[in-house]
């Protein structure tokens, strides 16, 4: 395929251990879908790989910049507060 929109799994998986708040909502825009289908018709990971098949651009390209911003705030929050709780 020449088109795919990244999901940030691994950022997404660490993000949620670190911060759950952002990290939560980094995985729900993470296998957002098509906003046609129903949420339970498709698994969600299934959903991301079927935006990406289907070239829903615009969709997996918002889903995916979302996703990878709040992956990666839920992270340096996370480490943050890791860090201050250790060094305080």
């Amino acid at each position: 395929l020449a088109f795919y929109a990244p999901t940030y799994l691994c950022l997404t998986i660490f993000a949620v251990l670190l911060f759950p708040p952002f990290g939560l909502a980094a995985l729900y825009f993470s296998y957002q879908g098509s906003s046609t289908q129903k949420p339970t018709s498709v698994l969600p990971p299934l959903q991301t790989m079927k935006a990406n098949k289907n070239s829903e651009w615009e969709e997996a390209y918002t889903n995916s910049g979302r996703t990878g911003w709040l992956s990666a705030f839920a992270v340096m929050i996370g480490l943050g507060l890791i860090y201050g709780l250790v060094l305080y």
